[in-house]
């Protein structure tokens, strides 16, 4: 006879429960990639049969994390205008706005493109960090609750295109040439979106139960 714990393990290898988000009913769902599963009695999307690699996002989001370091020790634009010529980094234009009693404007623009990247950096490094210690389960669903909380406003994308417009709004009365911060930028964008894409909370959830 097999036990019910075997059986139960057997059963759970299989299958993973899900609770639809719009009506709560509670259904087995296979543990099968690249199928999509909809709810059977609302019909809502429950899985959307992406499979991702929590090692990938993992190394994504660390190399990521490397160019949006040399993004801040960089300048992103030099401009060069009557001989004189001036660096313009992302803290400089922090510091400009202050200078120029702008505080508010300078707050959000330090807090959108420098704070809550680097949380949600440093969130997703440790969220996919620790999946091999599930006694840290708890800190880790506040972490990944504080991730869903400041994604929405990590504008480095918004900051990337209005410094390309100004490049090209100044084109014609100053010479504006490209930094490695701004390529630096760039690179961060692809790498960050990439590590976003790899990274399934579902089988997030599930590694970190099963391991």
């Amino acid at each position: 006879m097999i036990s019910d714990s075997v059986k139960a393990k057997h059963f759970a290898g299989k299958y993973h429960v899900r609770a639809c988000h719009d009506c709560d009913a509670i259904q087995r769902i296979p543990r099968t990639k690249y199928i999509k599963y909809r709810c059977i009695r609302c019909n809502a999307l429950l899985e959307d049969g992406r499979s991702g690699n929590l090692y990938q996002a993992l190394a994504l989001n660390l190399s990521a994390m490397i160019f949006f370091i040399l993004a801040n020790a960089f300048p992103i634009v030099a401009i060069e205008a009557t001989g004189n010529t001036v660096y313009a980094t992302i803290i400089g234009v922090v510091e400009a706005l202050h200078d120029q009693n702008m505080n508010l404007v300078g707050l959000v623009v330090m807090i959108t493109t420098i704070i809550f990247p680097s949380l949600d950096l440093l969130c997703t490094a440790m969220l996919l960090g620790f999946t091999k210690y599930p006694y840290l389960s708890a800190a880790l669903a506040y972490l990944f609750r504080l991730r869903s909380a400041i994604k929405p406003w990590n504008m480095i994308e918004i900051f990337v295109l209005g410094t390309l417009v100004a490049i090209v709004k100044l084109g014609s009365i100053a010479s504006v040439l490209p930094g490695i911060g701004l390529w630096s930028l760039c690179t961060f964008i692809v790498l960050s979106a990439a590590s976003s894409q790899a990274f399934h909370p579902v089988e997030f959830w599930e590694k970190l139960e099963y391991e």
